[in-house]
């Protein structure tokens, strides 16, 4: 995972981590106590627990050794894995020797262990509440407007960076303090099953599905119905209590709701009805009602996407907190949002060309809500749209239509010029661009489609950049910021290539 693991304090005997994981304590005494949990031999630190992890191209029991020697005093291992593990010979191995709990899966017990910790977290922390995000597209910035906004009212835990995963979230978990009150967690998935495991991990008070589309559709049956039933499993979480907050724009998240237990659902979008409505937008500025009012605020994202974004978050939060936020707290919070490098940042450079850096993934619903922010950003007519774009990955058999559809989707913006960054399936958005009219490049590589773009953009153009997280699009950007030579009027850090 590219985002480190945050350390954590969690403290439990090996007789309870035994019985928290159903597994059997095979080396040690019940009653000594351990400190922090990791799955990072290079992590471990004296009298830590290490957890084993087995994934397809690694094996933590590897590491067992190493992260002994750093001082780890309990190993979580799998049944049936053999161990030799270290002990000083001048004292009794009952003490000395790293204890040892042997379970049937690492990775469940590592699950089981955060949901504990969560647990003992609720029940001394009564107004503590868990918000959970999924969706095709928008999760991260809905997260980072959510935890935003809910750190004005009180202190609040939120997931880093890509920490959305079987391993990520119960990492987050185990990091929540005790004077946090709210807990945002960021749940994704691309296996059946996932966000049914996470959501029982975290039992959300609130759950967010910002929308429904084609990303990860490969592993989940190939269909916007596929994924719905995936995320739905968030709904499906929640206790009577809780509070579904739903997208009223988007269809499949609709046939969802019959899945959840809980008393209140909370609607937001552009629909009429919704309880968060978005009433008018243009560039940062947006109007929205709320209980009868209507607000208008700036917020520190472009585009509609953000915006719709915005008032999910919005809804989940003052949910979460029992109350409507004043306007004041509305604007602090949004001046604290910070989002992650590639998540729709805006560059006006000073040579006259404006970059939108959205590279660090893609799928159909976020191709389209960038292709929109460009058009936008170009004033229709004024400013040419170079878009610099690699392969939407993870679609299984929708790839193909998908590809063309979005070649089409370009013609219909009436974007300038596109130029692909390798890969059969961008190959077929070009041709299905170039069929309606529009301006195609084919570059072999990423770096190559930087060279290109390099050369091709002019004074006054709108360059979008984006692509699958495995594409890495982010070179594009780099090497047009870097072309700027850091005169770049946004405060955005200085993106290295990875």
């Amino acid at each position: 995972m590219s985002t480190p693991i945050p350390k954590n304090r969690v403290q439990r005997t090996s007789g309870e981590i035994a019985r928290i994981t159903g597994g059997t304590l095979v080396r040690g005494k019940p009653d000594r106590v351990h400190t922090g949990v990791t799955t990072n031999s290079r992590e471990a630190t004296p009298g830590c627990v290490f957890v084993a992890l087995r994934g397809e191209n690694f094996d933590g029991h590897a590491f067992v050794l190493a992260a002994s020697r750093a001082g780890a005093s309990l190993m979580l291992i799998e049944r049936r894995r053999s161990l030799d593990l270290p002990a000083d010979p001048e004292l009794d191995p009952e003490d000395s020797a790293p204890h040892v709990v042997e379970v049937d899966d690492t990775l469940v017990a590592w699950g089981a262990l955060a949901s504990d910790h969560l647990a003992r977290w609720r029940a001394n922390t009564p107004q503590g509440r868990v918000v959970a995000i999924t969706g095709s597209a928008g999760k991260t910035t809905t997260k980072s407007f959510a935890s935003a906004l809910l750190a004005e009212v009180d202190a609040t835990h939120a997931t880093l960076g890509n920490l959305n995963n079987r391993v990520g979230v119960p990492a987050m978990i185990f990091a929540l303090e005790p004077h946090h009150r709210f807990v945002v967690l960021e749940m994704g998935t691309n296996l059946p099953g996932e966000i049914a495991t996470l959501a029982a991990i975290a039992v959300p008070d609130v759950a967010i599905i910002t929308n429904i589309g084609l990303a990860h559709a490969e592993r989940l049956g190939g269909t916007r119905a596929g994924v719905g039933e995936e995320k739905g499993s968030l709904f499906a979480a929640l206790r009577e209590s809780g509070c579904a907050v739903v997208n009223a724009d988007d269809d499949e998240i609709a046939r969802q709701l019959p899945r959840t237990a809980a008393r209140h659902t909370v609607s937001f979008g552009r629909a009429p009805g919704s309880a968060y409505r978005l009433r008018a937008r243009a560039g940062t500025k947006v109007v929205f009602a709320r209980a009868k009012s209507e607000i208008t605020l700036d917020l520190p994202l472009a585009g509609e996407a953000a915006a719709i974004d915005f008032l999910a978050a919005l809804a989940a939060t003052e949910f979460a907190v029992g109350r409507s936020l004043s306007l004041e707290e509305l604007a602090r919070g949004l001046a604290r949002v910070a989002l992650p490098e590639g998540r729709g940042q805006i560059h006006t450079l000073s040579w006259g060309i404006t970059v939108i850096d959205d590279s660090y993934n893609a799928n159909p619903s976020s191709m389209s809500a960038a292709i929109d922010l460009a058009v936008e950003l170009a004033a229709p007519g004024k400013r040419r749209i170079v878009a610099v774009l690699g392969e939407m990955r993870e679609l299984g058999p929708a790839e193909g239509e998908a590809h063309a559809a979005l070649g089409d989707e370009l013609a219909r913006a009436r974007v300038h010029t596109v130029i692909g960054c390798g890969g059969a399936a961008i190959a077929r958005t070009l041709h299905r661009a170039a069929h309606g009219g529009v301006r195609t490049m084919a570059a072999a590589t990423t770096s190559e489609a930087a060279d290109v773009a390099c050369a091709e953009v002019r004074p006054g153009d709108v360059v979008l950049v984006k692509g699958s997280r495995g594409v890495q699009t982010e070179r594009v950007a780099i090497a047009l910021l870097a072309r700027d030579g850091g005169k770049s009027s946004t405060s955005s850090p200085q993106r290295t290539p990875r």
